[in-house]
């Protein structure tokens, strides 16, 4: 995998991003949006990015609790590094690009892909099912007929996922392409296979799923805030329905951070709550960039910083 070609991606899925953006833009009409721009109160914006950075801090701490079940210690430093680092790739497909992390395991600490690989699957895994978790027991304060039946169908995904992986018959990994990091899992299924497996035993996930819990629950808030810095004054049950099923219905669409999918979702939901067009816009582009494209930055931003470091070390070494 090389580092060079998904930089010339993430580049490629930014420019996408610049023009979907502006269209976006656009359909809301430029000068409204500028208007409905102005009402933000900033106050909120480094509170939104600071609980935005604990959530993250959460998430690391999840990514250690699998690393440390297999038995790859990094510290606390190089753990945050290392889990940054994969965000920088969220813009990629399905976040598929955060196999980086697997790159960089391997040339930095002599671990297999077959290994790692396995960390990363379940990290979108943890993903998906606490924020399926926050949905459906918010739905018990407000029922939503149609986000009941878009959360009915993940659950029913999630529960065969893991008896798929705790059944050892993992045999969707034989569609993959034997290309690259896939060509190494098939040839090596049966560790692939067992490694999975002791990322789901009981004492790992309960750990890894209270982490997961806590850092959405975290985001959820500074979401909530998103709506309170426009003036919105909608319930806490409405900002997670109406952010969470749209991001739980972009991360499933395997489209480069949810893009058009999960924006139009959380703009039609906040229309049909009775939101005017423009506002709803504004409001999901707001949200989108304090929550997703922030992380994008701070990936790109640690990817850099710890690429630099790594040709230091390297020159020295030749010095």
């Amino acid at each position: 995998m090389k580092i060079e070609f998904n930089l010339n991606r993430v580049i490629l899925f930014i420019i996408l991003i610049i023009v979907f953006y502006t269209i976006f833009i656009l359909f809301a009409d430029l000068e409204k949006f500028s208007s409905e721009f102005k009402k933000i109160n900033l106050y909120f914006v480094p509170l939104i990015l600071g609980i935005h950075l604990i959530s993250l801090f959460f998430y690391s701490l999840r990514q250690k609790v699998l690393l440390d079940s297999l038995d790859i210690r990094l510290s606390l430093k190089q753990n945050i590094i290392f889990q940054f680092t994969g965000y920088s790739m969220l813009i990629t497909p399905g976040g598929l690009g955060e196999l980086i992390k697997t790159h960089f395991l391997k040339q930095i600490h002599s671990k297999k892909y077959v290994e790692t690989v396995p960390v990363v699957l379940a990290e979108k895994y943890h993903n998906l099912f606490a924020l399926t978790v926050i949905i459906t027991v918010m739905l018990f304060f407000k029922s939503d007929f149609e986000i009941e039946i878009i959360v009915g169908i993940i659950w029913i995904l999630l529960i065969i996922s893991l008896a798929i992986i705790k059944s050892h018959k993992i045999f969707l990994v034989n569609k993959l392409p034997k290309i690259g990091i896939f060509k190494k899992i098939f040839e090596n299924m049966t560790d692939f296979s067992s490694t999975l497996l002791m990322l789901t035993q009981k004492k790992v996930f309960v750990k890894c799923f209270c982490l997961g819990l806590i850092a959405v629950f975290t985001d959820a808030i500074a979401i909530y805030l998103c709506f309170l810095a426009f003036g919105i004054h909608y319930s806490f049950i409405d900002s997670t329905l109406f952010t969470g099923i749209s991001l739980v219905v972009g991360a499933i669409s395997f489209l480069p951070g949810g893009i058009g999918i999960t924006d139009l979702s959380i703009a039609g939901l906040l229309v049909r709550s009775g939101i005017i067009t423009s506002l709803a816009l504004t409001l999901t582009i707001f949200i989108r960039f304090m929550i997703t494209w922030s992380t994008v930055l701070i990936g790109i931003i640690t990817l850099r910083f710890a690429l630099r470091n790594r040709m230091n070390k390297n020159s020295t070494e030749i010095s």
